[in-house]
C-alpha cells in the first residue's frame, strides 16, 4: 500500500526550493513507516510499501546542494495538513 500526493510551496518561493523537501509516514502502531524525497520538478511524492494503518505525515525541509553552494530554503517543516506542530491528524492506508 501506499500514500501519493504532491507538495506545494508559496507562489512567491523559488521552485527549486522543493529540492529540499521530503516526506515521512509512521504508522499509529509503529509497525511502519516510509520515506520519499519529493520531486523537484512536480513536487509528487510517494511513499511504497506501507501495512494497512493510520500514518502521521511529516514535510522535512533541509538545506540541499544546488551544484555550487548548499541552500537553506526559507520554508518550515510541517505535518499533513498545514499544520507545524505535532498534531493528531493522520491519513489511513488500507
Amino acid at each position: 500500500m501506499s500514500i501519493a500526493g504532491r507538495v506545494t510551496i508559496p507562489a512567491d518561493a523559488d521552485g527549486a526550493w522543493l529540492r529540499g523537501i521530503s516526506v515521512a509516514a509512521s504508522s499509529a502502531s509503529g509497525a511502519s513507516s516510509g520515506y520519499a524525497a519529493v520531486d523537484p520538478g512536480s513536487g509528487a511524492y510517494i511513499i511504497s510499501g506501507l501495512s494497512p494503518d493510520s500514518y502521521r505525515l511529516r514535510f522535512n525541509v533541509s538545506p540541499y546542494w544546488d551544484g555550487s553552494a548548499s541552500v537553506s530554503p526559507n520554508l518550515v517543516s510541517e505535518y499533513y495538513d498545514n499544520v507545524t506542530d505535532y498534531n493528531l491528524d493522520r491519513v489511513t492506508v488500507g
